[in-house]
């Protein structure tokens, strides 16, 4: 047991807390990103059941369905390399540790992880939705109680999907696209559902839809009427339901770690394998490509910073086609009210830019390097190319699909030749502010030393901080424009062409000797 407690309890810290190398001290990073997800949950909870008044349990059916998503896409990509395919089986094998002392801590470990980053969206809306609806005290026990076995359902079933991507393609040459590809195919087909079963409906009165998804999802719609329902038999065939699928993937994950993870880790291997020459290229090409494969072939790394983007762009190709009452009414202004087009126009083009924000690769670039930083800091290129190749990737990632999004929305709406050529400067402007950014944050708070790569690029600090602050100064940079008018938008543009000039004189000043010291 003590030998048990001692794994778990290293694996955690090293999961939730940033360890800055070169020093000494641990930042809890993990409860600066909690307290402000708690706050943000709690924020826009209350903004939430504040519009949809009338509509008694639209904020639990939204925050059950949204919990339950959470559970499922997170643990399908998180439950690869923490509980199959991990870095450190062999090293935890060789040490004087039980085969059940490794799967107990690994299990333990990932249903902390999934119960954490849920609980902090779960518990401060149903908290909000019982004080605003005025609802007695045994309400809150169910919320509370009942939340114990919301995860389990959704978080056995990820795992199940994640061991079956892995299992379809471990040992393939493209194995890591295949999951990237996938992943966005069963995301795209959870979305398309989505919006054909009433979640883009313009009727209040049809609480935006969620009724009509909730029934579909076993675990949210127990919970859901369990809790606001006082039907207690609902919750508890979803806690019995949960710990016999969980009993179950304990069973089965014990007494098939060792296969599974040596599948997981088994890597492609040419057959008639044959010395040729290839092409010669320059170094910052051959940093380009090192950077595109890293970035393809892992899973984790490509989900948390493509999504948004995919979804976005397959969103402008749909709208075109369909007919919404929210679309022909915009159109309507567009039509009818010249300043109200305007308008209309300007906030597509800042909601492009805000969701080009949220994506940055450059804010764990560095620290994935790990341990092999010494590599990268030895081979025949300058700083300036190894930040430019990595730069490449995250504008990649951001111009393609917004873009694509401007062209499909400009389509829709029927943007003049002045907004695409705007547009077009907007989504470069804040593409470099984020690459930059990024790059900067992860430079002054590297995590060098961890067991998953997981861990770099949803956990750490650095990854942290570079998706909180540019999502905060947009959300800043929309309130000013529409308190203070649209004569802001062409300053909006201003500001991040300045803001790029200084980050890029921080960056040759500042980041280029970091980089050098970073050991």
């Amino acid at each position: 047991m003590k030998r048990l407690w001692i794994i778990t309890k290293m694996q955690l810290l090293n999961l939730f807390f940033q360890n800055n190398s070169g020093k000494k001290r641990k930042i809890p990073s993990v409860l600066i990103s909690g307290l402000i997800m708690f706050a943000l949950s709690l924020y826009y909870s209350f903004l939430f059941s504040s519009v949809m008044e009338t509509e008694a349990n639209v904020l639990p059916a939204m925050v059950s369905l949204l919990g339950t998503a959470i559970v499922f896409f997170s643990g399908v990509s998180t439950s690869q390399g923490m509980l199959f395919g991990f870095k450190d089986y062999d090293m935890l094998m060789a040490m004087p540790l039980t085969e059940k002392d490794i799967v107990t801590s690994k299990i333990t470990v990932y249903t902390i992880t999934q119960y954490f980053y849920t609980v902090l969206l779960v518990i401060p809306a149903m908290i909000i939705h019982g004080c605003r609806s005025g609802a007695d005290a045994l309400y809150f026990v169910r919320a509370i109680l009942g939340f114990l076995a919301f995860p389990l359902i959704p978080m056995v079933l990820s795992v199940l999907v994640g061991l079956g991507m892995q299992a379809l393609t471990a040992g393939k040459r493209y194995g890591k696209m295949l999951q990237n590809a996938m992943t966005v195919a069963m995301i795209a087909l959870v979305y398309f559902f989505s919006f054909n079963s009433g979640m883009n409906s313009a009727d209040p009165s049809a609480g935006i839809g969620v009724g009509k998804i909730v029934k579909y999802i076993p675990s949210a719609d127990w919970y859901l009427h369990g809790v606001t329902e006082n039907k207690v038999s609902l919750l508890l065939l979803m806690a019995a339901v949960g710990i016999a699928l969980y009993a179950a993937f304990i069973l089965i994950y014990s007494r098939s770690v060792i296969r599974i993870n040596a599948r997981g880790n088994q890597g492609y291997h040419v057959k008639d394998f044959k010395l040729k020459k290839t092409a010669g290229s320059s170094s910052l090409g051959a940093l380009f490509r090192q950077e595109r494969q890293r970035y393809f072939a892992n899973f984790t790394y490509f989900l948390n910073t493509s999504i948004g983007m995919i979804m976005m762009a397959g969103f402008s190709i749909y709208v075109i086609f369909i007919n919404n009452p929210i679309k022909d009414s915009l159109i309507g202004v567009i039509q009818e009210y010249p300043e109200g087009s305007a308008l209309v126009w300007q906030t597509i083009l800042l909601s492009i830019h805000v969701v080009g924000q949220m994506t940055c690769t450059t804010g764990s670039s560095i620290s994935l390097e790990g341990k092999s930083l010494w590599i990268l800091k030895s081979i025949p290129a300058s700083v300036r190319e190894i930040f430019t190749a990595k730069i490449m990737i995250n504008l990649l990632l951001i111009l393609v699909p917004s873009l694509l999004s401007l062209v499909g929305f400009g389509i829709a709406f029927c943007f003049p030749p002045l907004y695409y050529l705007c547009g077009v400067a907007m989504i470069i402007a804040g593409a470099l502010f984020i690459s930059m950014l990024g790059l900067l944050i992860n430079l002054r708070f590297p995590k060098l030393e961890y067991d998953r790569e997981a861990v770099v690029i949803k956990q750490s600090l650095s990854a942290f901080l570079s998706m909180m602050v540019p999502l905060f100064l947009a959300i800043g940079i929309m309130v000013l424009y529409f308190v203070t008018g649209m004569v802001w938008f062409y300053a909006i543009l201003a500001f991040y062409v300045v803001c790029d000039i200084i980050l890029y004189v921080l960056l040759v000043k500042y980041g280029f000797e970091r980089f050098r010291k970073l050991a």
